[in-house]
């Protein structure tokens, strides 16, 4: 036999072999339809979307007050650093001339008193700014044209970091003057043996509501019988204020503590102390 002649199927007749039959209108589909998906895809989606929103939503609720606390403690230690920058400076500055410096500036070298400016220009040699106080004319006011590019400069140690504005040379950290203040009009040193309530317990520096530039001799004038200025800076969120006192120590006050407490802190010679309970 030739291979020609061999069947297509060996094991099945070619007679027997019948086509697939055609499927007609009438027939029932017994297949189930596919559902569409793209709803069902949508639905999820939807649903996953807006339990991240919730989640989300709670979880800012609860970490907004977190993080404000941690920057207002930032912004606290930051602020408090510069005060003690400043009191340190204060104290070097007492050593070379004998006394604390305020409101205006003092000359180290000749002891003149410089009217047109603050006590924080004369204290730039001792908070690393001696290129910047050699630049400023003392005999001229602070915001004169030959002044201006130089008391226009930003000084960090006298900026207030709570402040979330551009570099600002707006400061909030002034001195009281006058009144039985540690600091007197006429802007002469004040020397330590004049402070006779103590160190501790005599206020140099605060923090002011309303800030000026730092080179602008304007300060907190003070009397016993007049209502006492805003504490704290304009910009603050930290329920307080910071206080640097006399011997160099920095201490943060509360909002709400007594005119009577905040006079005590004021009048360097009035021979009343600070109670435990008073601060």
């Amino acid at each position: 036999m030739n291979r020609d002649d061999e069947p297509t199927d060996r094991n099945e007749p070619e007679n027997d072999r019948r086509p697939a039959r055609r499927r007609r209108d009438d027939d029932d589909d017994r297949r189930v339809p596919k559902k569409s998906s793209t709803g069902m895809i949508i639905g999820i989606v939807a649903g996953v979307f807006l339990a991240m929103v919730l989640v989300c939503g709670g979880l800012i609720a609860v970490l907004l007050p977190a993080v404000s606390k941690v920057r207002d403690a930032a912004a606290r230690a930051k602020s408090q650093n510069n005060m003690k920058q400043i009191g340190l400076a204060q104290h070097n500055f007492h050593d070379t001339v004998g006394g604390f410096v305020g409101p205006n500036a003092v000359d180290p070298t000749t002891k003149e008193v410089y009217a047109g400016h603050s006590w924080r220009v004369g204290l730039l040699p001792y908070i690393e700014q001696d290129s910047l106080y050699r630049g400023i004319d003392l005999s001229q006011p602070w915001d004169s044209p030959r002044n201006a590019q130089f008391t226009g400069a930003v000084v960090p140690a006298y900026r207030d970091p709570t402040d979330a504005n551009q570099p600002t040379t707006a400061t909030p950290y002034r001195v009281f003057v006058g009144g039985g203040a540690l600091f007197n009009a006429d802007g002469k040193p004040v020397p330590m043996s004049t402070v006779s309530d103590g160190l501790s317990n005599t206020i140099m520096i605060m923090e002011a509501f309303d800030t000026v530039p730092w080179a602008k001799p304007q300060e907190l004038t003070y009397s016993p019988t007049t209502a006492l200025p805003k504490f704290g800076s304009a910009t603050a969120y930290r329920g307080g204020f910071s206080v640097m006192m006399a011997d160099g120590s920095v201490r943060f006050m509360r909002n709400g503590v007594s005119d009577a407490t905040m006079r005590k802190l004021i009048e360097k010679a009035d021979g009343q102390l600070i109670g435990e309970g008073e601060w």
